[in-house]
């Protein structure tokens, strides 16, 4: 007990009044700063914070840094710069080493006044500027109706009062000023470098931190009540003034905040406790939301302190390398305290250990503390109840096994476990739905009353609901096979957060899957916090979400309302991104309003309602159009002569949140496929823009609904070539031209159809002499088929019959039946090799190897040779009847062939006599080749005929003798080289008569 109220009083310490907490960032020469040394510091009236320093002046929106200098801009004289000045109004100036003065505007500085330098002179401001015509008159003017300004003194303070009224400091005395008089001029006792306007008031702040008013009308000073913490030093110094009403001043290594109230009592605020260290702070100023704070430095660039609305605390006792800060289980412990299992207190301020018996043996993955302030947590497999204060136990079972999720409902408690599910009211069961299962993603990480009455469960193989009066578990229609990890019902919605999914919200309408945010890091959601001010909070594995829920509930009926996701991060104090999803429960709204959020390293702690909205909204303002590269006049209308212009348009807007809030796309108004997101530089692209009238827009989507600002009208001129007289034109021309290349295509396709004619007739021939070729091939094929089974065949099946019949019996010793078997064997063996060589003859023919080669041939000679290879034919007398000395020009080679053929044939068939006989006609030699045969039948004369003449007819079936030989073949085929002919006879006394006619004078092309 002892140990808790050594807690408390720790707690209670940690709330009295303390600095607020800030995040840190800084921007140096590496960031974009011209140079570090910063001088003035001052936000315009659309949101932008101007910078002075002594590399030139720079513009910083949030995101971007914009330097203007001498190099860059003609305006701007000298690069060092001073002070950066407010007037009255508002309107910003600046100053140079010269003490040119500047005004600046929306697109950059413009020159008011060209300095000129007066020896060492650096006169201050004090932050306001009473006029333009005031500067001059202090700074510029020789010739001025106050003489004493010529000698001026080293330094001067001005404190503005008016347009033509305000005071000046020296380190002796204080001059009133009015109209460019001097009025009264009053010694002072105090250091009046800390001198400063608020109100329409002067003031002095002294060493001893004592504050007075100065009267101009009376010269008198009045010391100022102040109440509160108050600063301390010997060099208290106001560091700047601005028309807010606002002044800071250094204290030692603290900045404060000085204000005078209503009542004319000075409060003073502790701003940062700590300044930044080893250098010299010369200027600070406030952002308009109050949200942050701008230091500007003498050598270390600009500090940029943002509000820490979060907090992430961490367990500084835990051990080393233990999981202390990753917790599993939260429970209120007080209004503004949580219990951490095994035995840990957390506030706002850190953590502290608590000593009790029985807690550390507890499961670190489940607790519940009901309304009597009583812990349920795991053991083993058990639930159980005990006292946190005592660590007693009160109730144990093991009705749903190791418990994982839990709800209160008036007087009873709902768990969900291992086991299953189960109802208790007074540590007695009244409801039990035994679900045992050992696979963990079956286990409920949930369990809330859904819309439906029912109880639903949340488990990684999707949504199940609990039908109270039938005991019947059912799947969700439209939530089965989700990883769903947690619940929030609202009205009639209910809201499903999932690991990888996204956000599910079921209605009445049935199943919505709501979209993701820009960086999609709403796909895993581990809890639902509702606020006051009608958001949902979604801790993440990336960042701290959260959303309007009527955003939500609009785009369940509108999908093209889309929600905005606002982001927090390490900017606001939540130093780790990734939130614990494995927290049962997943977050714990303490009775002081703060909630708390588990994160893999520390708890988050946050006050919902005090977290001002993320969404941007600052001014949308035209930076820069360019055409083709060219720059253009920054104003509200672009008129483009052209379609082919490439038109670049930067857009601005100053922003100060994480950098995944700004959300912002263009449309081009009268081009629906002109839209899309905004690049991170603020570049919109607009390319080959057709003729008419756009206008660009710019929405911001926001938490309060998107927001649209209109900024550039956009007139496209067609060219000339595009005028309605210059199109008419141009389609005669084209329609012209047209005609005359439809009349010259004509001409061409005739052309072609023509050479294509020719081509085809070409190849037609080419295919006709082809198919020409390939059936004599066939042709060839089936004669040599019939030739060699007659002319081959036959042959040797006699020579293999009478050799057969000669080995079957004995030849005896008889010579005559010997010489006949011999004779039938020659004469056999003759006929096969003529056969064979007239085979060989013929394939010459074909393959047309065979060439005419004519020479004066002795004919009586030629056919005396061709005889006498037939002189040994038994029974047969052959006679040469061509006249000796007859000359013939032919081939002699084919002419011998043609003749062998036919007295071979002639010997075969022959009565007992074969005569060759020639004669002389005029136009032709004639060979006569007869013999008294039986003759030709008439299908083989008729066969022969159609030899001669190129010709093959069926003539239905063929004996052997009607068939024509080889011979027949060759002498047909041979003939036509010699372009001879041949006919056919039959002598008077019967037999064959065949005659061979040879032109006299061949053509010479044939020699």
């Amino acid at each position: 007990m002892r140990a808790l109220v050594l807690w408390s009083l720790v707690v209670c310490c940690a709330h009295l009044r303390a600095p607020a907490q800030w995040t840190l960032a800084r921007h140096v020469v590496d960031g974009g700063l011209p140079q570090n040394s910063i001088r003035g510091l001052a936000f315009d009236d659309l949101g932008q914070l101007w910078l002075t320093t002594e590399g030139g002046l720079v513009r910083y929106d949030g995101r971007n840094l914009q330097a203007f200098s001498s190099l860059s801009d003609s305006v701007i004289l000298d690069d060092r710069l001073g002070d950066m000045l407010a007037d009255i109004d508002g309107a910003l100036y600046f100053v140079d080493a010269s003490r040119s003065l500047y005004r600046v505007g929306a697109d950059g500085p413009e020159r008011v006044v060209e300095g000129r330098v007066f020896g060492s002179q650096r006169g201050r401001s004090g932050g306001l500027l009473p006029s333009v015509e005031a500067y001059t008159l202090i700074h510029h003017d020789k010739e001025a109706k106050r003489p004493d300004l010529k000698v001026h003194d080293h330094a001067v303070q001005v404190i503005a009062l008016g347009k033509d009224r305000w005071v000046e400091l020296t380190p002796k005395l204080m001059r009133a000023i009015v109209d460019g008089h001097v009025v009264r001029t009053q010694p002072m006792d105090v250091n009046p470098l800390n001198g400063f306007a608020l109100k329409g008031h002067a003031y002095v702040l002294g060493k001893d931190g004592r504050i007075e008013r100065y009267d101009p009308r009376t010269g008198a000073f009045l010391e100022m009540a102040r109440t509160g913490p108050w600063p301390k030093g010997e060099a208290l110094r106001v560091v700047w003034n601005v028309p807010s009403g606002e002044v800071y001043v250094l204290s030692n290594e603290e900045l404060w905040s000085l204000r005078i109230d209503d009542h004319g009592i000075a409060r003073a605020e502790l701003i940062l406790g700590a300044l930044p260290e080893g250098t010299r702070v010369n200027v600070v100023v406030r952002s308009p939301d109050g949200e942050r704070l701008f230091l500007g430095t003498g050598t270390k660039g600009l500090y940029i302190y943002a509000r820490a609305r979060f907090s992430t605390v961490r367990n500084s006792s835990a051990p080393p390398n233990s999981v202390a800060n990753s917790f599993y289980a939260l429970a209120p412990w007080d209004d503004s305290t949580v219990f951490c299992p095994p035995g840990w207190l957390a506030s706002s301020a850190g953590f502290g250990s608590v000593q009790l018996s029985g807690m550390r043996s507890a499961d670190r993955h489940f607790l519940h503390m009901d309304r009597r302030r009583r812990a349920w947590l795991g053991s083993s497999s058990r639930l159980q109840v005990m006292d946190p204060l005592t660590g007693a136990l009160l109730w144990s079972d093991t009705v749903v096994g190791s418990p994982s999720a839990s709800v209160e409902q008036g007087d009873t408690v709902w768990v969900a476990g291992r086991q299953g599910l189960a109802a208790i009211v007074n540590d007695r069961v009244v409801r039990h739905l035994r679900r045992p299962t050992s696979e963990y993603r079956k286990v409920p990480t949930d369990i809330a009353f859904g819309p439906d009455g029912r109880l639903w469960l949340a488990t990684g193989e999707g949504v199940y609901a609990w039908h109270l009066g039938t005991d019947q578990v059912e799947p969700v229609p439209g939530l089965q096979r989700i990883y769903a990890r947690t619940f929030h019902r609202s009205g009639a919605h209910m809201f499903i957060g999932t690991y990888g999914q996204g956000v599910f919200v079921a209605g009445k309408a049935g199943v919505v899957r709501l979209p993701l945010d820009r960086a999609k890091a709403t796909l895993h959601v581990h809890a639902f916090v509702p606020d006051a001010n009608g958001n949902l909070w979604l801790p993440t594995n990336s960042g701290l979400y959260r959303v309007r829920e009527e955003q939500v509930v609009r785009y369940l009926s509108d999908p093209k309302a889309m929600p905005y996701f606002g982001q927090h991060g390490p900017s606001e104090g939540i130093a780790v991104r990734e939130f614990n999803g494995g927290c049962s429960p997943s977050f714990l709204r303490l009775a002081n309003g703060q909630v708390v959020l588990p994160t893999i390293d520390g708890l988050v702690w946050f006050r919902p309602e005090e977290v001002p909205d993320p969404s941007p909204t600052g001014a949308v303002r035209l930076a820069a159009v360019s055409v083709n590269g060219i720059r253009q006049a920054v104003s509200g209308d672009l008129r483009l002569t052209g379609w082919d212009a490439h038109v670049e348009v930067t857009v601005a807007m100053p922003f100060w949140g994480e950098p995944e809030e700004l959300q912002w796309r263009y449309r081009l108004i009268g081009l629906p496929r002109a839209q899309g997101p905004i690049a991170d530089d603020g570049t919109v692209v607009l390319e080959r823009l057709p003729s008419g009238d756009f206008d660009l827009e710019v929405e911001v989507a926001g938490g309060s609904g998107p927001r649209t600002v209109r900024l550039l009208h956009i007139e496209v001129v067609p060219p000339l070539y595009a005028r309605w007289w210059a199109v008419l034109a141009i389609a005669l021309l084209l329609t012209m031209a047209v005609v005359l290349l439809v009349r010259f295509r004509i001409r061409q396709l005739e052309r072609n159809r023509q050479l294509l004619e020719a081509i085809v007739e070409e190849r037609t021939d080419d295919l006709r002499r082809t198919n020409a070729a390939l059936q004599r091939e066939v042709q060839v094929k089936d004669r040599l088929v019939s030739i060699l089974s007659h002319d081959i065949v036959s042959p040797l099946r006699f020579i293999a019959q009478v050799a057969g019949r000669s080995t079957r019996g004995p030849l005896g010793h008889d010579t005559e039946e010997l010489r006949g078997v011999l004779h039938d064997i020659h004469s056999s063996s003759d006929k096969l090799y003529v056969n064979a060589r007239n085979i060989l003859s013929w394939i010459k023919h074909q393959d047309g190897r065979i060439a005419v080669v004519r020479e004066e041939v002795d004919l009586h000679e030629l056919v005396g040779a061709v005889l006498g290879q037939f002189q040994r034919a038994d029974g047969v007398r052959i006679t040469n009847a061509v006249p000796a000395g007859t000359m013939v020009r032919t081939d002699p080679r084919i002419l011998s062939i043609i003749l062998q053929n036919l007295v071979a044939n002639a010997v075969v068939h022959a009565g007992g006599e074969v005569h060759v006989g020639s004669q002389a006609l005029p136009e032709a030699w004639t060979v006569t080749v007869t013999d008294n045969g039986p003759g030709m039948s008439a299908k083989a004369r008729a066969m022969f005929e159609e030899r001669l003449q190129g010709e093959a007819k069926r003539h239905g079936e063929r004996t052997t003798t009607d068939r024509p030989g080889l011979g027949h073949v060759i002498v047909a085929d041979l003939l036509r080289l010699l372009d001879g002919s041949l006919l056919l006879g039959t002598p008077p006394g019967g037999g064959t008569e065949i005659e061979i006619r040879l032109p006299r004078h061949p053509d010479a092309s044939e020699n």
